[in-house]
């Protein structure tokens, strides 16, 4: 049943997610040729890119959940005989495959522009982009994390709202968005804490200091760079991982409950 849902949400949300590819595309062609032509237009576009990946998911989750009340399809939704779960999660394990397909090429045309931009450099100029390059590759696993994380969250947040929306009426979207922005705000404070520190900084998986030494070589201009830390740990990985199961299942549970088609 969950494939089947699951296939379901691919097909209705394939032309919406190839019109977003359209406009991804028609950009990356722009930062293509403007790394051809060492323009640093590039690499406004490449921030612009990554800056519009972080809300992708939020609008992909928004129009598929969003869309069943605007196309008038709520009613069926709803009363397919499977569990919220069933439910939410294939709309959102759909989203997130669109997102994957799409973070993958960015970064494959991201790396080809920052070659091609730096082939048509002065030699000492070319030397910069090209440690720039290693320094991006040994921090990618880091950055492509956090980028994730952002867009997780931030799509989950809006799919909240949604689904308070229709579960009471008229003030739904209110309590929602409070919720939401008042558990943003009380989690990144306990993440920013010591305590949190103490419980679930275990286990590095990803070193920033020694990756930073790797790609530079020592070099203390780029050191200076990470010295408040930016370290990934097991401990991390795994309270965010629950965070993320319990906010899906509360969604589910929204569904199974309180959300009402009309």
């Amino acid at each position: 049943m969950w494939m089947t849902l699951w296939k379901k949400e691919w097909q209705e949300s394939l032309p919406r997610f190839g019109i977003v590819m359209g406009v991804f595309l028609l950009m990356y062609a722009g930062i293509l040729t403007a790394s051809f032509n060492t323009s640093a237009f590039a690499l406004l576009l490449g921030f612009f890119a990554v800056g519009l990946h972080l809300v992708l998911l939020l609008l992909l989750w928004a129009l598929s959940f969003h869309g069943e009340w605007r196309s008038r399809t709520q009613w069926t939704w709803l009363n397919i005989p499977a569990p919220g779960w069933k439910l939410v999660t294939a709309k959102l394990a759909a989203g997130f495959s669109q997102y994957v397909i799409s973070i993958a090429l960015l970064t494959a045309v991201g790396f080809l522009a920052m070659r091609i931009f730096a082939s048509g450099l002065e030699p000492q100029l070319r030397e910069s982009i090209e440690m720039m390059q290693s320094v991006l590759t040994g921090f990618f696993p880091l950055m492509l994390l956090a980028l994730t994380y952002g867009a997780v969250f931030l799509g989950l947040g809006l799919v909240f709202i949604i689904l308070m929306a229709r579960s009471v009426k008229k003030v739904g979207w209110v309590i929602g968005l409070v919720s939401a922005l008042l558990f943003s705000y009380v989690y990144s404070a306990f993440n920013q804490s010591s305590l949190y520190a103490a419980l679930f900084h275990h286990g590095v998986v990803f070193d920033a200091e020694q990756t930073m030494q790797n790609v530079t070589s020592g070099s203390m201009n780029f050191q200076l760079e990470i010295d408040q830390g930016a370290s990934i740990y097991a401990g991390q990985l795994a309270v965010e991982m629950l965070l993320i199961a319990g906010i899906i299942a509360l969604l589910s549970w929204m569904v199974d409950r309180f959300v009402q088609p009309s």
